[in-house]
């Protein structure tokens, strides 16, 4: 999955990937919720399975979509709030 740039299906509507495409732009909406007194994150992950994924032909990055997901809303959840819970969407 990582810097592939040729897919077999258009990729328009898998906002899963942007966990992996625009990492950055995934923890701005986070901080922006936080800083709005969100007191959870979403992981952005909820099409993130080998059943949905598979509209796209992208079921080998659902592990990748998935742990990233985590990563991006739990760097942010620590680097603001330490009692923030990090859930899935």
């Amino acid at each position: 999955m990582s810097g592939s740039t040729d897919w077999k299906l258009p990729l328009q509507g898998n906002n899963d990937l942007l966990v992996i495409t625009e990492p950055q732009m995934i923890e701005d909406i986070h901080y922006q919720y936080f800083m709005a007194g969100a007191d959870i994150a979403e992981t952005n992950t909820f099409s993130a399975t080998s059943v949905a994924q598979a509209d796209y032909a992208c079921e080998s990055a659902v592990y990748d979509i998935n742990y990233r997901g985590v990563l991006v809303a739990r760097a942010l959840r620590c680097g603001l709030r330490p009692k923030t819970e990090s859930g899935g969407s």
